[in-house]
């Protein structure tokens, strides 16, 4: 405090502080369906929407899941998230819910070579996400049988989201 000709006085705390840099606020800040954190979660160091995008699709919450599509329209570096979807496994997972958010909401392209890369590390056995929930759109049907992987977004979620 202080200004001018007068002394400055300097309020020092030790009490530490988490910068609010974790996934529930990339969410927030780019999606329309707000989410209230249900654990906090707290990053140090480098964070983005693509570590964002990677972290909700490992918690397996429909919530996560449903308001994280929106992420996909915000990634700058595609190749990023193809190694952190690698690193974890995911890469099927996330090239079928990045067709979803193609057809569901206006999204950024993905370039053509991490594409077919996702597309060549699809398994023959079908991958679920969450395991009591399946789709009943048929314009999703047609990316479970391209990805093999069982996407739990029903006809009335995907009519919320627009």
């Amino acid at each position: 405090m202080g200004g001018g000709r007068q002394k400055r006085i300097y309020k020092i705390s030790q009490k530490v502080i988490p910068k609010e840099n974790g996934m529930f606020t990339f969410i927030n800040h780019y999606s329309k369906l707000k989410l209230r954190p249900s654990f906090v979660h707290v990053v140090s160091g480098r964070y983005s929407t693509e570590d964002a995008l990677i972290d909700a699709l490992q918690e397996k919450d429909f919530r996560l899941l449903q308001s994280s599509l929106w992420l996909f329209n915000h990634i700058t570096n595609w190749k990023r998230l193809h190694a952190l979807a690698k690193e974890k496994h995911l890469e099927p997972v996330v090239g079928a819910l990045y067709d979803t958010a193609r057809v569901v909401l206006r999204t950024r392209r993905m370039p053509e070579n991490v594409y077919k890369s996702l597309l060549r590390k699809r398994m023959k056995k079908n991958i679920v996400i969450l395991p009591h929930l399946e789709t009943n759109d048929p314009r999703l049907l047609d990316i479970q049988k391209k990805w093999h992987v069982i996407i739990p977004l029903a006809k009335a979620d995907l009519e919320d989201m627009r």
